[in-house]
């Protein structure tokens, strides 16, 4: 009898849970629905969501060095970001490495108020400003993939050579410019291979992560002007003097810097993607 008993209480909770196993598809659902034919699981829910692991970086780092099969899939609950395993390290799935939204690396404008002390900053989920200080993956592992990207292209931290210990990018008060790269006919970076590094240890030259100074091109200006000139005669000497007095003056307004030469510009903060 009690194991009559047993066998209606087990056989009371599976169908509790609406689990309709049909051939070989699986359904989870809470209306006894019947699995598609088609899938071999078939959730359905208007009420309720789907878990799946949940870990902080580290955990899932651990994970990770134990190659796990490809595919595999967890919420990472400090970086707040699912990551599938994929080509031997975690992608974002996100961003991926298909495309598919926002890669890891790009640099976009931020219009939000960020106090900036030089430290780490994430001004919003996933992104660190752009204010050149040190990331160390040793105690920040979940910057790893941003190191991957950027290296040591913008400083290498402290110059010590050490892989895990970079800059990220200081754009405060610069203005973006696109890589001259191979191309070279007289209307790009003609002075790229001059460019110095940004911070200690990063890239000089005709390389990402490069920086250059303010600069004035060589020109000049034609102009006419109105002036009355008379000769006297003082004494056994020749005297040009002339009445009219010349000013330069501003074009349509335009301030004038001590310090630089720019266009119109407005503020905003840039922001990393991790």
């Amino acid at each position: 009898m009690k194991q009559h008993y047993f066998r209606v209480t087990f056989l009371c909770l599976v169908f509790s849970f609406s689990l309709s196993l049909v051939a070989q598809n699986v359904g989870i659902n809470d209306n006894n629905a019947t699995p598609d034919a088609n899938a071999i699981l078939d959730v359905q829910s208007t009420a309720k969501g789907v878990l799946f692991p949940r870990m902080t970086t580290a955990q899932r780092t651990v994970l990770g060095n134990l190659n796990p099969t490809e595919g595999m899939l967890v919420f990472d609950t400090e970086i707040e970001a699912y990551f599938y395993f994929t080509n031997g390290a975690w992608a974002q799935l996100s961003t991926g490495n298909g495309g598919g939204g926002v890669p890891i690396g790009t640099v976009l404008p931020y219009a939000g108020l960020i106090a900036d002390d030089g430290s780490i900053i994430e001004p919003v989920p996933g992104y660190l400003l752009c204010n050149g200080a040190v990331i160390n993956t040793n105690t920040h592992p979940q910057y790893q993939n941003l190191e991957d990207v950027i290296e040591s292209y913008w400083g290498d931290g402290a110059e010590d050579g050490l892989t895990e210990t970079n800059n990220l990018p200081d754009l405060r008060g610069m203005f973006l410019r696109g890589v001259s790269g191979v191309r070279n006919d007289g209307k790009q970076d003609m002075e790229s291979s001059g460019r110095a590094k940004m911070l200690p240890g990063g890239s000089p030259g005709n390389k990402v992560g490069s920086y250059q100074n303010h600069a004035l091109e060589n020109h000049t200006h034609s102009y006419t002007r109105r002036s009355t000139t008379w000769l006297t005669t003082d004494g056994n000497t020749n005297v040009w003097r002339s009445d009219a007095i010349h000013q330069s003056s501003n074009a349509n307004g335009c301030e004038v810097s001590n310090y630089e030469t720019r266009p119109k510009n407005a503020y905003v903060h840039y922001i990393i993607k991790y």
